[in-house]
This record gives structure tokens, C-alpha cells and sequence, in this order.
């Protein structure tokens, strides 16, 4: 089972640097995937995209190779997910309210994504200190004890979040069927949460969700 360690980090000039060199570096290859698709033709696979975008200063200046080739295969996943969807509709157009679009350009800041030879003590002959988990760019730090598959910075309105994605065995529980609960979503109020196991509901404020929907905040460098 996958699951994911969660930090919030504060922004640095580096870091912004990074994920508008990634955000280069998507949308060079999400044009190349558009003009293929509006164009009838065969869909670039990385090979073709790495070919095409090798010499472009997003893709020699993000952190090294590896991470720009993660930034590819994020551009070619969201195109996966995409045919998918759309695939999806062909069959049933009614559990839709529109049509799939193609993945959008990114306008502002990108997700940038470090694994093995890009992080300190990883696959790499750079060490670190012990629990925590460092890019070999030291654009942050954090503290983990986890054996991470990956780590991917990505940039939020409120600052920017380290997500530290580990695999851990999921353990089979057994079931109770006296045990029932119920979860009626709202606005104001973004769950009601009751149960024959809790002494009193639940309830889950939306109205933080609501002030971040209606005014966006751009990143801050601190």
C-alpha cells in the first residue's frame, strides 16, 4: 500500500526556480503532445519527448537529468489519465457533465520530483544526516524516517509541500457489521460525521476551503 508523508516548507528563491523551470519544461512537452493529438497523429513516448526538449535550458537546468525526466513522465501520466477518462465517456457519456478536455498548460508554478539518485544517501554516494531526507541540491530538509519511492515538492497557494511517498504492508482487519457510520457532506459544514461509535457527530469546517477557493495566494518567497 502506498501512502504519504506529509511537510510544509517555506519558499526559497531556489525552490520557485525549480518549479518554474519544471513548469518550462511541462508545457514544452504538453505542446508537443497537443500538436500531436489536434493533429491526428502518433503521440510522442519519452524517448521521442527527451529527444525533443534535451537541449532546452528547463530541461539541463532542473536539478539534473533524472528530475527533468520525472517532470516528462508527469506531463505523459496526465496524458494517460486523460485518454482514460475519455475513453470512460465514449461508454457512458451520462456519469459526465462534459466532455474531457486535454491536459491544460501549467501558468504558474509546476511539481518537481526527486527519487533515488537525486536525493542524499539515497542511490547516490552523497550522505546526509540520519531521518532526514535532503535533494543533492540541499534545496530543502526535511525530517523522515521513512523509505521513500519518491519525493515531490509541489507548490500550493499557501507555500509549498513536501509529500514523501512509502510503501507499507496493509494489514488485513476484520470486519464488523454492527459497526456503522454515516458522512453527509455539506458547504459551511464540509462533513457530518456520526456513528454508533462515537458519543457525539463530527463536524468537518468548510468554511476555511471556501475563503481559499474565492481568494487564490500566490506562493511567497520567505
Amino acid at each position: 500500500m502506498l501512502l504519504v508523508e506529509r511537510h510544509q516548507i517555506r519558499g526559497t528563491p531556489e525552490i520557485v526556480r525549480l518549479c518554474t523551470e519544471s513548469k518550462e519544461l511541462y508545457n514544452k512537452c504538453n505542446f508537443l503532445m497537443r500538436r500531436a493529438w489536434f493533429g491526428n497523429t502518433i503521440l510522442p513516448d519519452i524517448n521521442m519527448l527527451i529527444a525533443a526538449v534535451r537541449g532546452e535550458d528547463c530541461f539541463r537546468n532542473l536539478h539534473n537529468t533524472k528530475t527533468a525526466k520525472q517532470t516528462i513522465r508527469k506531463c505523459l501520466t496526465d496524458w494517460t489519465n486523460f485518454k482514460k477518462t475519455l475513453n470512460a465517456h465514449k461508454k457512458d457519456p451520462s456519469k459526465f457533465r462534459r466532455m474531457p478536455k486535454p491536459p491544460y498548460y501549467k501558468d504558474k508554478l509546476a511539481q518537481v520530483i526527486f527519487y533515488n539518485e537525486t536525493i542524499k544517501g539515497g542511490q547516490n554516494k552523497v550522505k546526509q544526516k540520519p531521518n532526514t531526507i535532503t535533494p543533492t541540491n540541499d534545496c530543502f530538509g526535511i525530517q523522515s524516517q521513512r523509505q521513500y519511492k519518491q519525493v515531490i515538492l509541489t507548490p500550493k497557494t499557501f507555500g509549498f509541500v513536501v509529500d514523501v511517498q512509502y510503501e507499507q504492508e496493509s494489514k488485513k482487519e476484520k470486519i464488523s457489521k454492527n459497526n456503522v457510520a454515516c458522512i453527509d457532506i455539506g458547504v459551511n459544514n464540509l462533513a457530518t460525521i456520526t456513528s454508533n461509535q462515537l458519543a457525539k457527530p463530527i463536524l468537518v469546517n468548510g468554511r476555511i476551503l471556501k475563503s481559499i477557493n474565492n481568494w487564490e495566494i500566490i506562493p511567497t518567497v520567505q
